[in-house]
């Protein structure tokens, strides 16, 4: 939707805090006249959102440096170990 026509945030809204604060677009909705964040994250909300890698593999994604294997890598390593040698 527009921001014109939205009554509240949609954050405050969904989980009944923004994260957001000052910046948020409608703030005027959940900031107070000295500037505080109205509102506490609803009793029982879960983030949707979960980073579950290791720090090591997000270092090794972050570097090209994660080894992508899957069934596919495999098979082509049994053919080419399978396929015989030509010789000249």
């Amino acid at each position: 939707p527009d921001i014109a026509e939205l009554k509240c945030c949609p954050h405050i809204a969904l989980k009944g805090k923004c994260d957001f604060g000052l910046t948020c677009r409608v703030a005027t909705e959940h900031i107070d006249e000295t500037g505080k964040n109205l509102g506490s994250v609803r009793e029982g909300w879960v983030d949707p959102v979960s980073n579950y890698l290791k720090k090591e593999t997000m270092i090794q994604l972050r570097k090209n440096q994660y080894p992508f294997t899957t069934k596919r890598h495999f098979d082509k390593d049994k053919n080419k170990q399978a396929a015989p040698t030509p010789t000249p």
